[in-house]
């Protein structure tokens, strides 16, 4: 007995490592692309008021994704679909992702009408201090990039399952697909549409990211089906409520920090955009390849209930974040004007756009060992430690 068990834990703690590899392949992928879109970005908009117009729509979608799906994921979709995975019960896991797939369509649609409608407050808030030109463009780009929330709803309903179901590979390069359409889009484009060829790389991209999803939910049945009754739609509910309440919260600091910087002048909302792009390379870096690779022996003693060991693994995970967070914190406070020219100093990226970012990035330094720590410290507080899906907008 003592053997198969060891057998069976092997086996186990193996295909662990490989999908955090997987998982870890595509994280990195999505990083270094994602640092290579704000690169683009920058070399061919700049840093003053067409990027402020652009994150300030781009913001606007990443709130509504935030609000109905991206919290569901890991809190709610993820554990409610797994309780439907066995082999015996795979007809109704088809049901409940049947299910769930259109309740949330609906809803997203709704939103999206919703937000047509009242978008011009929405992104004149966000946009309070900047120029009547710079609020309308981000107005209409906002209108543009709305309906890109839809596809990227439906692709984090598909993402849960595809997790629940033990399979990493697709959602794995999902965010990646997503910056790539970006980025192509700003270099075929931009010189018919200008920076609005960015919204229409997130629509697209958006809609990749469902495509590329589906065809591993081949063997599961799919079809429409509207049942707000269901056990799984009414526990879904449930379990997403205290996750909504932290999301609004986050989102409307969001909405007020977009509203105060406006008023610093042109380029502000920009700085702060390039700047958070550094920190959160350095920290998709640090806490990712860290909190991926202890995923294995955290997940292997949980199971065994070896709840000393548990502590002792994650406290050497948190530990080892320290020890690389602060020095990247440090390598950026010494060095961040000449790592912010070399980034993004080209094209139509000035010395004045520059200069702001630097100083943007020095606020937002001190920060980044602790939101570096954040990642490990998710898994003492899932029921079952599994991977968190990244988020698809930057």
């Amino acid at each position: 007995f003592e053997r198969s068990y060891a057998a069976v834990i092997a086996y186990a703690g193996g295909r662990i490592i490989g999908v955090a590899l997987v998982l870890m392949a595509g994280t990195v992928l999505s990083r270094v692309l994602g640092l290579g879109r704000e690169s683009v970005i920058a070399g061919l908009f700049g840093g003053g008021a067409d990027v402020d117009a652009f994150t300030i729509a781009n913001h606007v979608a990443t709130i509504v994704y935030d609000l109905l799906i991206a919290g569901t994921v890991s809190a709610a979709l993820v554990p409610v679909f797994s309780e439907y995975t066995r082999t015996e019960q795979r007809l109704e896991f088809g049901r409940v992702v049947s299910t769930v797939l259109t309740v949330a369509a609906v809803f997203l649609v709704l939103s999206v009408i919703l937000l047509e409608i009242f978008a011009k407050p929405l992104s004149a808030f966000m946009g309070a201090g900047a120029e009547p030109a710079t609020r309308d463009l981000a107005l209409q780009m906002t209108q543009w990039v709305l309906p890109g929330v839809f596809f990227m709803g439906l692709s984090g309903v598909v993402m849960a399952a595809h997790y629940s179901l033990g399979r990493f590979v697709y959602p794995a390069f999902t965010s990646a697909m997503l910056t790539a359409a970006i980025i192509f889009c700003a270099f075929t484009l931009a010189g018919a549409l200008g920076v609005k060829s960015l919204v229409i790389g997130i629509v697209l991209g958006a809609f990749a990211m469902l495509v590329l999803q589906l065809p591993g939910l081949r063997d599961v049945q799919l079809r429409p089906r509207f049942d707000l009754r269901h056990p799984a739609v009414r526990k879904i509910f449930r379990l997403y409520a205290p996750v909504g309440l932290s999301v609004v919260i986050t989102s409307a600091a969001l909405i007020i920090d977009r509203n105060l910087a406006s008023q610093r002048g042109e380029g502000a909302i920009s700085a702060m955009r390039y700047a958070t792009t550094l920190v959160q390379f350095a920290i998709g870096f640090v806490a990712a390849a860290i909190s991926l690779a202890a995923l294995p022996s955290l997940s292997q003693h949980f199971s065994r209930g070896a709840s000393d060991a548990y502590k002792r693994t994650l406290a050497a995970g948190l530990r080892l974040v320290l020890v690389m967070a602060l020095p990247a914190a440090a390598a950026l406070l010494a060095l961040a004007t000449p790592i912010v020219a070399l980034v993004f100093r080209h094209g139509e990226f000035n010395l004045d756009n520059q200069n702001l970012t630097s100083i943007a990035l020095l606020f937002y330094v001190p920060g980044l060992p602790f939101s570096a720590l954040n990642p490990l410290l998710c898994f003492p507080f899932s029921p079952r430690p599994h991977p968190l899906p990244p988020p698809p907008l930057a």
